[in-house]
């Protein structure tokens, strides 16, 4: 039977971590709630309209007992002088998440967060809700109205044209580092080194972050964040689509453990194995043929 090399069973492992990887990066994004995309949209479009008393109704008791029926007229009354008319008003879903928000009185609450991009008369917002889930049906515990230069949608975008050398220097760094981390791990695979699928999984570690947002080129560091999975993400913000890469410390250090794995390997090979390595020619006796 033919033996299958090393380092193809290596790279079969390495195909499978990395599609698992992108497969587990890919299912960030949840199913939206019909129901709460219902509440919503109806909450946003009472609010934009000036009916102050209609959108009260979408309020939860929680919420009613810090935000009056008269202070909700009132910011209604402030949000159609300052940023009104809403003309032609279209609404967009773009996404929503789960959270909870802690009560020192005792017990949490789950709070759902839909985030909506607004066209009206020419102008761009994105309006963000807090849902409680009551039952089958949603109530507004808060919200929030910010006017933005464009659309989320068109912000997140996923786009080459019009781009700096900035850019495409970043994407270069991520398409780097994730090549030079697959080398690592197919490298620590294919080797007879201990623990050598700790220090694979191990090489997937990278810090500090760099985030580099794509939509208006700015660059943010964190030096105390790590990032997993190839040490690259890209996620969809309010503030634009922000791709995020690292340096991949997880992956030097294995390289390191490696290096020093197969320099502790050549010591203990007898002297005739070690490279350079030569026999001296025997010296003839005189009067030998």
């Amino acid at each position: 039977m033919k033996k299958v090399p090393k380092g193809a069973t290596a790279w079969k492992y390495l195909v499978i971590i990395a599609f698992t990887a992108l497969l587990i990066q890919g299912c960030g994004a949840l199913k939206k709630d019909q129901k709460a995309d219902e509440c919503s949209q109806a909450f946003i479009t009472a609010l934009l309209e000036g009916k102050s008393g209609e959108s009260y109704q979408f309020y939860a008791s929680n919420a009613r007992e810090t935000v009056s029926r008269e202070k909700h007229h009132e910011t209604v009354t402030l949000l159609q002088s300052r940023f009104g008319p809403f003309q032609d008003l279209k609404i967009d879903y773009f996404s929503h998440r789960w959270f909870t928000m802690h009560s020192t009185k005792g017990g949490d609450t789950k709070l759902l967060t839909m985030l909506y991009s607004l066209f009206y008369s020419g102008k761009y917002a994105l309006v963000q809700l807090h849902l409680l889930k009551n039952g089958t049906s949603y109530q507004v515990m808060s919200w929030t109205f910010t006017p933005t230069a464009t659309s989320l949608i068109a912000m997140n975008k996923f786009s080459l044209e019009g781009k700096s050398m900035v850019h495409f220097v970043f994407l270069l760094i991520m398409a780097a580092e994730v090549i030079f981390i697959l080398y690592v791990i197919k490298s620590c695979i294919g080797s007879s080194m201990k623990r050598k699928y700790f220090w694979s999984i191990f090489s997937l570690a990278g810090i500090p972050t760099v985030s580099f947002n794509w939509f208006t080129g700015k660059v943010f560091i964190s030096y105390l964040t790590v990032q997993f999975l190839f040490g690259v993400a890209w996620n969809v913000t309010i503030f634009g689509l922000m791709l995020t890469a690292s340096l991949p410390l997880g992956a030097f250090i294995a390289l390191l453990a490696l290096r020093s794995h197969r320099l502790k390997m050549q010591a203990e090979k007898p002297p005739e194995e070690q490279p350079g390595h030569a026999e001296m020619p025997s010296r003839e006796e005189p009067g030998q043929p």
